[in-house]
């Protein structure tokens, strides 16, 4: 779910730092499930505030009345999932929109987005703060206002379910696939980062898709866009997700299909992006809901967008072109280059094209 606030700040209460309040804030604390014994124990009404998801709130630095507050998204047991240090403040008697969502992603957990603008003024069109919770938190609840140590003022609240859609993908690589099996190495396996890998250019993908353990029979990490039309620029969703080795994409459970929260049903192409591998879209919109019909890219060269976007690399069976390690879209002489710059270096490599863990001359 989406809430959308408007939080007008009077001040704060002085007397509201050090033990046991810390520091004042106000924003929104998600999949709040009611006071509880901890940390506080024994009290009547129960005063305890763990477990709960995440908070979103403007707020002072702990325990310094003269510290600069700002906004910061805040997980379960009260661990910091990221801080806003742009200078940004807010001011008293000034109305702000706060806005925050939760989406659940299987196998991840939740995923937290928080923006503040002044009323009045445009929304902006990204996130300021995003963090994603552990599966050991909570994983549904009520969102609930929190003032704490705050003379405010909340507005009209507008709390919205968030549309999504579920898909089914089916692609090989060309450099891991296995002809003998009909499907994909997993050598990489152990080596594979619990992080999503597309933060750098050219993706700079700044998604916080997390994993403790890697799910059996996965290939690799993939990125995967919806786009309106053809062009980058209709672009609406981007998501990082992962492959198996039979090709099927799935969520960060390793068995379900792949969902992106707050779009709505509708005809959209998807992209798939791979670290040492050309991109693929699919040759024409997809009829996207709620339930996921399995896409497949490896039947026929038609099923992609473009002229020969794909190589048959064994009769009938058709896969993301291999050799691209320098993600620049087009292979060259370059790719090869940064092939024997880094002969014989082993573990998460993108000059490993055929992803066996180890850069030689084969690559």
């Amino acid at each position: 779910y989406e809430v959308t606030v408007p939080i007008t700040m009077r001040g704060i209460d002085s007397g509201g730092f050090g033990f046991p309040g810390g520091s004042p804030g106000v924003g929104l604390l998600f999949r709040w499930t009611g006071h509880t014994d901890n940390p506080i124990s024994g009290a009547q009404p129960k005063t305890g505030y763990l477990p709960f998801g995440a908070i979103a709130w403007y707020a002072w630095e702990d325990n310094n009345p003269s510290g600069t507050p700002r906004l910061k998204l805040v997980g379960n047991n009260l661990n910091t999932m990221q801080e806003d240090f742009s200078g940004l403040t807010l001011s008293y008697n000034v109305t702000y929109i706060f806005k925050m969502r939760v989406e659940t992603i299987p196998g991840q957990g939740g995923v937290y987005k928080f923006k503040v603008w002044q009323q009045g003024q445009p929304e902006p069109s990204t996130w300021r703060l995003q963090g994603q919770s552990a599966l050991t938190d909570p994983q549904s609840g009520s969102p609930c206002l929190l003032s704490h140590h705050v003379d405010a003022e909340f507005g009209n609240v507008t709390i919205t379910p968030l549309a999504y859609v579920n898909m089914g993908l089916k692609a090989f690589l060309e450099g891991p696939y296995n002809s003998s099996t009909a499907t994909m190495r997993t050598d990489l396996q152990p080596v594979l980062p619990a992080v999503q890998p597309y933060t750098t250019s050219p993706w700079s993908y700044v998604g916080v898709e997390t994993i403790a353990t890697i799910p059996a029979g996965v290939v690799d990490w993939v990125l995967l866009e919806l786009r309106t039309g053809t062009a980058s620029s209709t672009r609406v969703a981007t998501r990082a997700a992962l492959i198996k080795s039979n090709g099927v994409i799935v969520e960060l459970d390793g068995s379900s299909p792949v969902t992106f929260g707050g779009i709505s049903a509708g005809n959209y192409y998807v992209v798939i992006r791979h670290r040492n591998h050309l991109p693929i879209m699919s040759a024409s919109p997809l009829s996207l809901t709620t339930s996921a019909s399995l896409y497949d890219f490896t039947i026929s060269q038609s099923q992609a967008y473009g002229v020969s976007p794909m190589k048959e690399i064994v009769s009938g069976v058709f896969g993301m072109i291999a050799g691209d390690a320098n993600s620049t879209n087009i292979i060259t002489a370059s790719d090869a280059n940064g092939v024997f710059v880094d002969l014989n270096a082993t573990n998460y490599n993108a000059n490993d094209a055929n992803m066996n863990r180890l850069v030689t001359e084969a690559d």
